[in-house]
């Protein structure tokens, strides 16, 4: 198939450059890092992350309300992290 594709001057010329001295064409080289850079997983994996648990002295004293973690998280972008 062919197609039409605008690169950088220099980037053409590195590409023609690192081709002939590879003994190939340019459309082989081209060919060829297309199917390197295609055949690479997405490295966009997913990982799962876990949330250490602290274990408390006082199990299910501290009854937190979505109002008071929203009173917590004003607290701690205010800097009083005494509460």
């Amino acid at each position: 198939m062919r197609t039409t594709i605008e690169i950088p001057d220099a980037l053409f010329k590195q590409a023609k450059s690192r081709a002939a001295a590879s003994s190939v064409t340019l459309k082989e080289l081209v060919i060829d890092a297309l199917q390197s850079k295609l055949s690479v997983a997405p490295s966009a994996e997913k990982v799962r992350v876990r949330i250490p648990m602290v274990p408390s002295a006082n199990p299910g004293s501290n009854k937190l309300t979505a109002a008071r973690i929203k009173e917590l998280e004003m607290l701690m972008e205010a800097g009083d992290v005494s509460a």
